[in-house]
């Protein structure tokens, strides 16, 4: 069991999405009956729990469904169990809401040497596919 942003979560290995559920006000609920961005946010988190050390979670538009002001509690929860069960996520987004919420967690939690962004584009001379990283002072200047 580990602790989610919102409540308890009972995991079992190699347990299946709907298979994990979580406690809230006393009630165990199946995930499956809550909202899609509740859904999001627990089956994320059941997927980081169930992966072993070294792992690695890939997630795409990992802000697709979800509120701007759940944004950072929920990178920062997602932060804390990647460091804790020594796993590494990759994320994808378009939302300015989110690349400005994970450079505040990044910086309030000082995870500057375990966190990294990166930006990918297309060159528009020959196509090709180009990728940079930048560091946190230099996104929040751009952010800003």
């Amino acid at each position: 069991k580990s602790m989610s942003i919102f409540g308890e979560i009972e995991h079992r290995n190699g347990s299946t999405a709907s298979d994990i559920k979580f406690k809230s006000s006393n009630v165990i609920e199946d995930v499956l009956t809550k909202s899609n961005a509740t859904k999001k946010m627990y089956l994320l988190t059941g997927a980081l729990l169930a992966l072993e050390s070294g792992g690695v979670l890939l997630i795409d538009d990992i802000d697709f469904g979800l509120h701007y002001t759940i944004h950072k509690p929920f990178l920062k929860r997602l932060f804390e169990l990647a460091i804790e069960r020594d796993v590494q996520i990759f994320a994808t987004t378009h939302s300015l809401e989110m690349i400005t919420a994970y450079n505040k967690v990044v910086e309030e939690c000082n995870y500057y040497d375990i966190a990294r962004y990166f930006e990918m584009f297309e060159f528009f001379k020959n196509k090709e596919l180009c990728m940079h990283e930048i560091d946190c002072q230099t996104l929040k200047r751009e952010i800003y």
